[in-house]
């Protein structure tokens, strides 16, 4: 995959979209059922996002991303 300028941190498909909702106030038990996804598969999610984007907290992610 090539890297796009609007996505620097090479974020999966799935890893923006949870990262919008976490972003935009919702918790992992509610994107869970709302990508009908287990909670373990929210959290890894999360942690990789936490990851690829050299961030501490998801309020350092929000602000990188937006």
């Amino acid at each position: 995959r090539r890297e796009s300028s609007d996505n620097p941190y090479r974020l999966t498909r799935q890893e923006r979209i949870v990262a919008g909702l976490v972003c935009g106030g919702m918790n992992s038990e509610h994107i869970s059922k709302k990508l009908s996804i287990s909670i373990h598969t929210v959290h890894t999610h999360r942690r990789r996002i936490l990851e690829k984007t050299g961030s501490e907290t998801f309020m350092e992610v929000c602000q990188k991303l937006n």
